[in-house]
């Protein structure tokens, strides 16, 4: 189960009625998962599927970062190989997608002495959360 707690019929009906009318088989594998508080909401509204999403979060994501990716057909599994394909480390490839690089670009800002550090900084810029006054 990826929720916390155990299933509430209230917590299923609200879910379904915030995002059951956009994603029908997305919102089923967060019936099976039993998952259903506002970050599965979160997820399930970019249509991202329950054991994607834990996969996604796993890498560092956030639903926002993780929509495009998943929207051009890229798995979680596809993307981490990708980078490491690419020799980032595991550890900063939420920073790197956060700044919107791809492996590649990346790989060539870390040649150039360029770091995480700098791609978090990047990644924080970007985030549609500050957007809303969070």
């Amino acid at each position: 189960m990826l929720g916390t707690g155990g299933p509430s019929p209230t917590g299923m009906r609200s879910f379904i009625d915030r995002v059951g009318h956009q994603h029908g088989i997305v919102v089923h594998s967060y019936a099976r998962a039993q998952w259903f508080d506002e970050e599965a909401i979160r997820w399930a509204s970019r249509g991202i599927e329950a054991g994607d999403a834990k996969d996604w979060k796993e890498l560092g994501l956030t639903p926002e970062e993780a929509e495009p990716l998943s929207r051009d057909g890229l798995s979680p599994l596809r993307a981490a190989r990708a980078w490491w394909e690419a020799g980032i480390p595991f550890g900063e490839v939420a920073a790197w997608i956060g700044a919107g690089l791809t492996p590649e670009e990346a790989a060539c800002q870390r040649a150039k002495g360029i770091d995480a550090e700098r791609a978090q900084v990047l990644r924080a810029l970007r985030d549609p959360e500050d957007e809303k006054g969070s």
